[in-house]
């Protein structure tokens, strides 16, 4: 009986340090993903271009894991990587104790997160653009072998433009219901500004002015107070972009473009640190092609 009294303490006891132990979890993270019944699920965390492992969970024979620690990720975007290495996106700041599900297959268009707003904006979004493809992929047949001139070509820009509107739209919401949240700030950092048509004095388009513009509202929507774009891909991408495709390959325009940035990001040491480090070593003279590397 004694025995019986003392195992009974025992669990009980057990029971409630683990009850403790959950409620002091910063990360609890329930996945279930059916047509999944067993293996390794790994979670990989963003930092620039690179990726991190960050934890892993084996998956049960309902399809269901658990991503679990004292102390929370890094906010940034984060892979999910299932045991055939297909994979689904997280998007996490604060809130990292959520249950999500979805189905093996279609793990966009099945995917259900509750708890995590920052995750939930994300899939809102991605179904949205899911959603678009189509009527971007009428708009490409029809301006096919067509000349702008063309009824064809006309009809199908003024359909861009009504497809282009929605997106903007679709934008706005986030920014009118969600103007704090990560979400909305990794979304505008990655869009593009609009290609402006300065014209020369002859009507012909003005192609430099075109250029100049558009480089230098490249950053125009990126908040550079704002660290947690640096464990996503976005800077990264557009930084590349900005210096490699953006700026004539000549020292001269390199430094200007360089300056530009680097100025933008001394609001935040650790974007200003990765963004001067990058510069310094994609032109260090032995690694680049462009002449007089040394300068910039």
């Amino acid at each position: 009986m004694k025995k019986i009294v003392t195992l009974f303490l025992f669990l009980n006891i057990f029971l409630n340090l683990s009850s403790a132990q959950s409620m002091l979890d910063s990360v609890q993270i329930n996945g279930t993903v059916k047509g999944y019944d067993s293996g390794v699920v790994k979670l990989l965390g963003s930092f620039a271009d690179q990726n991190y492992f960050a934890d892993s969970a084996f998956i049960d024979a309902s399809g269901k894991f658990q991503f679990r620690q004292l102390h929370p990720y890094k906010a940034g975007l984060f892979y999910v990587i299932m045991p055939d290495y297909t994979n689904f996106q997280l998007l996490l700041d604060a809130d990292q104790k959520f249950e999500l599900t979805s189905a093996k297959g279609d793990l966009l268009k099945s995917m259900q997160i509750v708890g995590c707003q920052e995750s939930e904006l994300y899939y809102e979004s991605a179904r949205f653009q899911v959603a678009q493809e189509p009527r971007y992929d009428v708009i490409r047949k029809k301006m096919e072998g067509k000349k702008p001139e063309d009824a064809d070509y006309k009809s199908a820009q003024e359909d861009l433009k009504k497809v282009g509107a929605d997106y903007k739209a679709h934008l706005a919401y986030f920014q009118k219901n969600y103007p704090n949240s990560f979400f909305t700030k990794f979304k505008m950092a990655g869009q593009n500004p609009e290609v402006e048509e300065p014209k020369k004095p002859n009507g012909d388009l003005d192609t430099l002015r075109q250029v100049i513009a558009y480089r230098t509202k490249f950053w125009d929507n990126v908040d550079f107070t704002d660290v947690r774009l640096l464990h996503t891909p976005v800077i990264f991408n557009k930084l590349k972009r900005y210096m490699t495709e953006l700026t004539p390959a000549s020292p001269d325009s390199l430094i200007k473009s360089a300056d530009f940035v680097i100025q933008k990001s001394l609001s935040n040491k650790e974007l200003f640190k990765f963004i001067s480090n990058w510069i310094a070593v994609y032109y260090t003279p032995t690694k680049t092609t462009i002449m007089d590397g040394e300068a910039v």
